[in-house]
């Protein structure tokens, strides 16, 4: 007769079947250590899968944050935070590309290309100091708050909130396509600066901000309720560690 395989109750030290969830002894959720180390070391995921999650987190956004706040992963971040540098170079070069004269030549498309497919790649060096440093500050305000969590479960919980996002810049880069096309003085530039005074006073992009807002609020959502899973806080704390972290992120975001 084989010997049935056993694991020991972390909490009552007594020994139950490997493949019980709850201890029999003391009714110690067994799960629990499984669920903790996962949300420290995470899961790994192919790119492909990756997206998918992405893409669960917009299409599901509660059910999606939900699981990612449980079982956090690396390449999801990754390809979130390309993807948004990418649709904000493409905004970026889709206003050089409107003010249509530089040094006196119309803005050559080999510049463009050049430009688009390295710029997202600085952007996102920049964005990921930037989310680790915000991330460890959250986690630090979490366990202050007396909630309890991982550095890693926070990074990943963060970007993956910002999943609504992709939809919103994605609009907003369209929607620059709608700009008016402005001469430039090869000599003196000044209608450079006045291009973008007017661009940013337009009725567009009160629009355009508009609906950046809709979709920092959503994710503010998105991740103020994962917050409260992961940690397990108050609607509160994860409400108010959300609001702060949010304006910081907010302002950063419109000087752009």
């Amino acid at each position: 007769m084989l010997e049935q395989p056993m694991r020991q109750c972390p909490n009552c030290k007594e020994y139950v079947p490997a493949e019980y969830v709850v201890c029999v002894w003391c009714g110690y959720d067994l799960t629990r250590d499984i669920e903790q180390e996962l949300k420290k070391k995470g899961v790994k995921l192919s790119w492909i899968e990756a997206l998918r999650r992405i893409w669960r987190v917009i299409r599901y956004p509660f059910e999606g944050i939900k699981e990612v706040s449980v079982f956090p992963d690396k390449k999801g971040p990754i390809l979130i935070l390309y993807i948004f540098s990418f649709l904000l170079t493409l905004q970026l070069n889709i206003l050089i590309w409107k003010a249509r004269y530089v040094t006196n030549q119309k803005y050559a498309l080999w510049v463009g290309i050049i430009f688009q497919a390295l710029y997202p790649f600085i952007l996102l060096v920049l964005m990921m100091i930037g989310v680790a440093i915000i991330s460890r500050l959250i986690y630090f305000v979490v366990n202050v708050l007396g909630g309890k969590t991982e550095k890693n479960a926070v990074n990943t919980l963060l970007v993956y909130s910002l999943s609504p996002l992709l939809i919103t810049e994605g609009i907003a880069t369209f929607l620059r396509l709608f700009y008016s096309k402005v001469e430039i003085d090869p000599i003196t530039y000044t209608t450079v600066s006045n291009a973008f005074a007017s661009w940013a006073n337009s009725g567009l992009t009160v629009f355009i901000n508009i609906i950046r807002i809709i979709g920092w609020i959503w994710a503010g959502f998105l991740f103020a309720y994962g917050l409260k899973r992961n940690a397990k806080i108050s609607y509160f704390e994860s409400g108010f560690v959300t609001v702060v972290f949010w304006a910081i992120a907010l302002s950063t975001m419109f000087a752009f």
